[in-house]
């Protein structure tokens, strides 16, 4: 399974073997749904209207795809009075989008736990289906990473090590694509829930809380920034700040995105349309107020 399980379409299954490289596309690019923030678990009714208001957008636009970089619900793991509400509302909305359009799903710490294990990795993966997997669009690798254990893997050890050997697999297969078929293979493009760093590499590490950090801890950023940029990546894209920031590291994009759901900061509820094309990555963020009409590539 990757992504959404209710969008396990042909469309969505094309999507995991290499395609190449045709003519510039689109996507749409969400995160912090987090169902039941606003109100902190009494309704999620805030949440519900936003979401139905980007779904209506997409099916409107019809991107290639539509991600969500985690926090889908704000019920943590054991919450489940709260999770269970919240998770079936989530599904209830983002059904209503075009089974033409495969909607790709992110874990973030809300979903798996500050300090991810076993259990709540299971209980994910029954509800929205892997927690990093590779998808390809129009010549382009797309890589899902579980964050959370770049953070906290103490508890999953031996699951991240095989999280990290897969990636450096996917690495050099698209290092090896790049170099023997340029023509067909554009991007490398990143999607996670915790931001590598805000604006810059060699930032400070910040913390929401004593678990839970806001960007990567250095003794993993650092690591996970080279093995992505010496790969050719061309772009991260993650959530969880709720707010937008953006950065970069060598040629690499690092781009946040604020939440669809509760903002915290100066930035309101939105999304970002992201447009592909051959030689760049251009993006913009949209208030949910102020959502396109149309897409001009």
């Amino acid at each position: 399974m990757i992504g959404f399980t209710q969008h396990q379409n042909g469309r969505l299954e094309s999507m995991t073997k290499h395609t190449k490289w045709r003519e510039p596309f689109f996507f749409v690019q969400m995160a912090d749904c987090q169902f039941g923030m606003f109100d902190n678990h009494v309704s999620w009714d805030k949440e519900v209207a936003l979401s139905e208001q980007a779904v209506s957008c997409i099916n409107r636009l019809m991107p290639r795809f539509a991600i969500i970089c985690g926090d889908l619900t704000h019920a943590r793991t054991g919450e489940n009075a709260y999770a269970e509400g919240q998770i079936k509302a989530f599904k209830e909305v983002f059904r209503k989008i075009d089974s033409r359009v495969p909607l790709v799903c992110v874990c973030g710490n809300h979903d798996i736990g500050d300090i991810p294990n076993s259990s709540t990795l299971q209980a994910y993966k029954r509800n929205y289906g892997d927690d990093y997997f590779c998808f390809w669009v129009g010549g382009c690798m797309c890589l899902v990473l579980n964050s959370t254990l770049f953070c906290h893997s103490e508890e999953a050890q031996e699951y991240h090590k095989e999280h990290l050997a897969w990636l450096r697999e996917r690495l050099e297969e698209f290092k090896m694509l790049k170099e023997m078929q340029p023509e067909k293979v554009a991007h490398l493009i990143v999607f996670q829930h915790h931001p590598i760093f805000t604006e810059r590499a060699d930032e400070p590490e910040m913390k929401w809380y004593a678990l839970s950090p806001i960007n990567l801890p250095m003794e993993t950023r650092m690591p996970l920034l080279k093995m992505l940029s010496e790969a050719g990546c061309s772009a991260v894209f993650a959530g969880h700040w709720h707010r937008n920031a953006e950065g970069s590291y060598e040629k690499m994009q690092m781009v946040t995105t604020s939440a669809l759901g509760m903002p915290l900061h100066q930035d309101p509820s939105g999304l970002r349309l992201v447009r592909v094309y051959r030689d760049a990555i251009q993006h913009q963020f949209y208030p949910v107020s102020e959502l396109p009409k149309e897409v001009k590539l």
